[in-house]
């Protein structure tokens, strides 16, 4: 699958102990995805967006304690030829590439700071809550969880984001069938950026993740199911204004 968009990022500091910071990007999709024939031939647009504000306990050190929070979202609009957009459910997901989708998310961030005069490095752990909208073989679900994510900004030349995060649903009740479902997601993710000659750029990102659910009988009984391994690469290349 191939993207052509625009991406923003970056990190500014305000008023000596404020930072901002933000990742996002807005993309036109078109490629296509392949298991076995038929062969799925997909075009639509995506989005993701990120933003975090936090505060410098000792901002006249170099190293300080943090607090942020920040927020989340995703969204994609993706389909086959002659399938409408909003007809997603009566379609495989395609490993969450087709049909409608949506994803956010709210974080809280504990860690540590460290600003230079060219260089910023933030260090968090986030407890997050998160919604993801339902797909075709899949409900509406929330999660609560907590991640661990590092930032490192080299101003004008390299952007490095990593993280690892493990989130699980509410017990889901079934008064009728007398069960109880939870579903517990857990993923590594990390991209870099790097800026060459005057305006161009290159970068890089691979993505690992699992979901597992757990069905509760009130007999006693259990079941346990899980997915593959899903793991992502992507590769950019641009231009820097």
């Amino acid at each position: 699958v191939g993207n052509l968009g625009v991406q923003s990022f970056g990190l500014r500091q305000l008023r000596d102990r404020w930072l901002i910071s933000w990742n996002g990007e807005a993309d036109l999709v078109l490629g296509g995805v392949a298991y076995e024939y038929p062969f799925h031939w997909l075009y639509g647009a995506s989005g993701t967006a990120h933003g975090e504000g936090g505060w410098r306990i000792l901002p006249a050190h170099s190293i300080s304690p943090y607090l942020g929070a920040g927020l989340d979202a995703a969204l994609s609009a993706v389909t086959e030829p002659g399938v409408a957009f909003d007809a997603g459910t009566m379609i495989n997901d395609l490993d969450g590439l087709g049909g409608v989708i949506g994803t956010g998310d709210v974080r809280l961030a504990l860690g540590v700071s460290f600003l230079g005069p060219r260089q910023s490095l933030l260090i968090e752990a986030q407890p997050l809550a998160e919604i993801d909208s339902a797909q075709s073989n899949l409900p509406f679900l929330d999660y609560l969880g907590g991640a661990l994510h590092a930032r490192y900004d080299r101003r004008d030349s390299l952007v490095a984001i990593g993280e690892a995060s493990y989130a699980v649903t509410p017990a889901q009740q079934d008064a009728a069938l007398g069960t109880s479902s939870t579903s517990s997601r857990w993923s590594l993710s990390g991209s870099v950026v790097k800026k060459l000659a005057h305006h161009w750029f290159v970068g890089g990102g691979l993505s690992v993740s699992r979901t597992a659910t757990q069905l509760d009988y009130a007999s006693g009984l259990d079941y346990a199911t899980d997915t593959p391994v899903e793991a992502r690469f992507s590769l950019l290349a641009g231009y820097w204004p």
